[in-house]
């Protein structure tokens, strides 16, 4: 405010003021002019504040949603088919991440399972019988790869006059030995209906400390276990026949 200002604010201040003018008057004049330049400047300053805010609201709205997070593909996919089974679907690069999660969804749809990382269980007195892929006895009815790599007990021999090629067990992980497939997903047809009463099927992962480990190149063992009390340990069982 410069000294012009200041004359005109003190002009409009004694605008109506003559010498026949009573003093009350003259006092109740200027306090009256005070509080209306007070109510227009805290008015202003509102008014201002009102476009701060507005303008921060429009910045950052209340109502503006977070920032989501991409949505994250699921390690697998769990399905019903009209026959009962389930097809499972793994994907090699996130399988490991969530066993938990896989073992829900088999449970939920009606297939009991135990799925463990660096531990392996068995029932008393169960020896922990395990083939030279980690299978144990009866899993290949429950538990078979799709595309052809089909688990079976049952040996189908080489024709007469060949020699069969060596077999490759498909197995969690590794592809399955599917030939003409995504060869970043692993597809599992599980089997309710085969399992015997009584048992679950026991899933144990090696860790990558334990497959290191192994001259056998086993990520897995499948075995089917009794639902009751197991015995756990973190050694991996050792393949062998009988």
């Amino acid at each position: 405010m410069n000294d012009n200002d200041v004359l005109d604010v003190l002009k409009e201040s004694l605008d109506g003021v003559t010498l026949d003018t009573p003093v009350e008057r003259i006092v109740a004049a200027g306090r009256t002019r005070r509080r209306r330049r007070v109510a227009a400047a805290s008015t202003g300053v509102a008014a201002v504040t009102g476009l701060a805010v507005g303008a921060g609201t429009l910045a950052h709205p209340a109502t503006a949603p977070p920032n989501l997070e991409r949505a994250r593909p699921v390690a697998y996919s769990v399905s019903t088919r009209p026959d009962g089974t389930l097809l499972v679907s793994w994907d090699k690069q996130r399988y490991f991440a969530d066993h938990e999660g896989l073992e829900r969804a088999l449970r939920k749809a009606g297939f009991p399972v135990v799925i463990r990382e660096g531990v392996f269980c068995t029932a008393p007195g169960d020896d922990g019988r395990v083939d030279a892929s980690g299978v144990g006895p009866g899993v290949r009815r429950v538990m078979r790869g799709t595309g052809g790599a089909v688990r079976s007990d049952r040996p189908t021999g080489p024709k007469p006059g060949t020699v069969a090629p060596a077999p490759r067990a498909a197995k969690p992980g590794d592809g399955g030995g599917l030939k003409g497939r995504d060869a970043n997903k692993v597809v599992f047809v599980f089997d309710p209906a085969a399992l015997p009463k009584g048992h679950q099927l026991f899933i144990g992962f090696l860790t990558p400390e334990q497959r290191a480990a192994r001259p056998d190149g086993i990520g897995s063992v499948e075995r089917l276990v009794p639902t009751g009390t197991l015995t756990c340990t973190s050694t991996p069982p050792v393949p062998h026949a009988g």
